[in-house]
């Protein structure tokens, strides 16, 4: 099977030995990396490093591959700023009494660490639609004392903690795939808004890769990964998932305020040989839960 794992540290100086235990912990299945990001990382030469590092494991005989998604924030809750020892079940109330000066200095170091204040994005709750600098200045706080006011469950947002440079030459490599990392509730504009914008900015607009090689990464590459081999290609006896769409009209709308409106410029989407969009509306319910098949 496919170890697929959303690993621990993305760090930049934590990312290669992150990739090394995901392959341990694979065992026999085959290790792939559930997304490819380098957090605080800059440039294209530690992009290179880092596909150089993943090409030697392949040529070591590990069966590696990886997807990323074509946006520089990820998407996350408030805690991920806090030190373990401030979220549950130790209780907010008392590390606030005993330990709020220590607190407010681990988060403005934090912070600060992460880019800033202005590279936060508030996505739920009151605040959403501000950065952490813009809502802790509305309420008259140093954005430290807004974040302990806020607390680790306040809320979730974008986090702006990648290199644009850096993610594209991760995301344009042969040997990563496309994927959303994302779901029908996940406020975040990858979830509806992936595809559309690998098409719309990276063919269409900067001309950085051809459709056909656009195509492969999101299709036929993803079902070999996942060893399924009726799918992802169009040839006789495979299942009938196709779309039909311009190109040049393909349009990805969502944001990260907004982040369920559908692209646009998909025609028709066919799952099964069957309509299952058509002109951006759902017309059927076609599709199936792919499992595996036990060999033997």
């Amino acid at each position: 099977g496919t170890a697929m794992s959303h690993m621990r540290p993305e760090n930049d100086d934590e990312i290669e030995a992150s990739i090394d235990e995901l392959i341990a912990s694979a065992g026999p299945a085959r290790p792939h990396i559930s997304h490819l990001k380098i957090v605080f990382g800059k440039g294209e030469a530690r992009a290179r490093a880092l596909l150089d590092f993943l090409a030697a494991k392949r040529r070591a005989g590990i069966d590696l591959t990886a997807d990323a998604y074509p946006y520089n924030a990820g998407f996350t809750g408030i805690a991920i700023l806090f030190p373990e020892w401030a979220l549950p079940p130790t209780d907010y109330a008392t590390v606030l009494a005993t330990r709020r000066a220590e607190l407010r200095d681990y988060l403005e170091k934090r912070m600060i660490r992460r880019g800033g204040p202005e590279m936060l994005l508030l996505g739920t709750g009151r605040h959403a639609g501000k950065t952490v600098a813009q809502a802790a200045q509305e309420a008259g706080l140093a954005f430290p004392d807004f974040l302990v006011q806020f607390g680790p469950n306040g809320g979730s947002g974008a986090h702006f903690t990648m290199d644009q440079v850096l993610q594209d030459v991760l995301l344009l490599d042969p040997m990563v795939a496309i994927s959303t990392d994302g779901g029908p509730s996940m406020r975040h504009p990858r979830s509806t808004g992936t595809y559309a914008r690998l098409i719309e900015d990276y063919v269409v607009k900067a001309r950085r890769i051809s459709i056909e090689e656009a195509v492969r990464k999101a299709t036929s590459f993803p079902a070999r990964i996942l060893r399924i081999p009726d799918r992802g290609t169009i040839r006789p006896g495979t299942k009938a998932d196709l779309i039909l769409f311009d190109p040049a009209k393909v349009r990805a709308r969502s944001t990260y305020l907004d982040p369920f409106t559908r692209a646009q410029g998909f025609d028709l989407v066919m799952v099964n040989g069957q309509p299952a969009f058509e002109q951006g509306q759902r017309v059927a319910r076609p599709g199936r839960l792919l499992r595996a098949t036990p060999k033997g």
